[in-house]
């Protein structure tokens, strides 16, 4: 059976204490540095070559800023790319309600969707006998969607530039206005996907310190998250 008990161990006593502690609960000795808030572009910069660090970084942050701010944008993606792929796979009509309907349940319902597996996620840890916190979870794999939204939010621009409503509509599509530069817009977003499903299982890692157990929580999680897209 799976035992995850990442903690830290006090230098002046050598009690052992949750791996998020700042003081230790025995002789009140600092553990670790204090992070009052979180750095966004350090963290954003970080996550692409420190992946685990910077997620044990968000773990210790007193105040997990920008949270709502990346769960926002989250939910507008989402509703961009389930309108996009509605299109794309079951020909829905070009309509304003269209749009509203995917706003609701490609962005609420999938963030929704989201919120409910991290709280699955948390109690799995605790049942695997890790000390964990919900706040940590939500923040460490909301910030691991970077590469997905940093690839929204400069490649929607050109791919507008590039095809205009066609690129949402698939009527006609992509590949049939500009096909090599459809191939490479998609090969790009396929990447930044791929991208955060390694940043999914770096941050449970970080908390874990379990490989086999941080790939399979950070795969599901990714597949889940993807297949939500088609199911809403």
């Amino acid at each position: 059976m799976i035992k995850l008990t990442h903690s830290n161990i006090c230098d002046n006593c050598k009690s052992e204490n949750h791996f998020y502690s700042l003081n230790c609960s025995h002789c009140n000795s600092f553990l670790r540095a204090r992070i009052p808030n979180i750095d966004l572009w350090e963290t954003v910069w970080n996550l692409f070559y420190s992946p685990v660090k910077t997620a044990e970084k968000i773990i210790y942050a007193d105040s997990k800023n920008y949270l709502f701010s990346f769960l926002l944008l989250l939910g507008f993606k989402n509703s961009v790319s389930h309108y996009i792929i509605s299109h794309a796979l079951f020909n829905e009509g070009e309509t304003i309600i269209f749009f509203s309907h995917s706003l609701i349940r490609g962005g609420f319902f999938s963030i929704i969707f989201f919120l409910s597996i991290v709280y699955f996620i948390t109690k799995l840890n605790q049942i695997f006998g890790l000390n964990n916190r919900y706040r940590d979870n939500l923040a460490i794999y909301t910030y691991s969607f970077t590469p997905v939204l940093l690839g929204f939010v400069f490649l929607l621009p050109i791919q507008y530039a590039l095809y205009g409503k066609f690129w949402f509509t698939f009527n006609p599509s992509p590949f049939i206005i500009k096909e090599s530069a459809a191939y490479i817009l998609y090969t790009i977003e396929f990447l930044l996907f791929f991208w955060t499903c390694l940043i999914f299982i770096a941050s449970t890692y970080a908390q874990t310190r379990n490989k086999l157990y941080s790939f399979i929580i950070g795969s599901i999680l990714f597949v889940f998250l993807s297949w939500s897209l088609f199911w809403f």
